[in-house]
């Protein structure tokens, strides 16, 4: 396994699977291995905090996770990102009749019931 990435969800799984030790084994050694790849000391961060407790051995990883330049996306780029987008998609066709989320008779009367 090459990618940090990859190894990264591998450790994750086996986090889920409940091997604690050998999750934390694989997130050190990606993030000893690949000291830019933020994701995996972040990671090993919220496993020693909240898994384990080892508020101190996780705060050494924060600060290496905190410590990695975040992207930075330029004004233009975050007008795109909030602007609203015109919704393409084609209308729902009526459905006997009823525009679509209108209540059927049988909706009514279950609510009666």
């Amino acid at each position: 396994m090459d990618s940090p990435a990859l190894q990264n969800n591998v450790a994750l799984a086996r986090l889920r699977r409940g091997e604690i030790e050998k999750s934390v084994e694989m997130l050190e050694e990606i993030a000893r291995e690949n000291p830019q790849f933020a994701t995996a000391a972040s990671n090993l961060a919220l496993v020693l905090r909240h898994w384990l407790f080892e508020d101190e051995r996780a705060g050494v990883y924060e600060a290496q996770a905190l410590a990695m330049e975040t992207p930075q996306l330029s004004e233009a780029v975050l007008y795109e990102l909030l602007s609203p987008v015109e919704d393409t998609a084609p209308a729902v066709p009526p459905v006997d009749g009823r525009a679509a989320g209108q209540p059927t008779a049988a909706d009514s009367q279950e609510a009666k019931d």
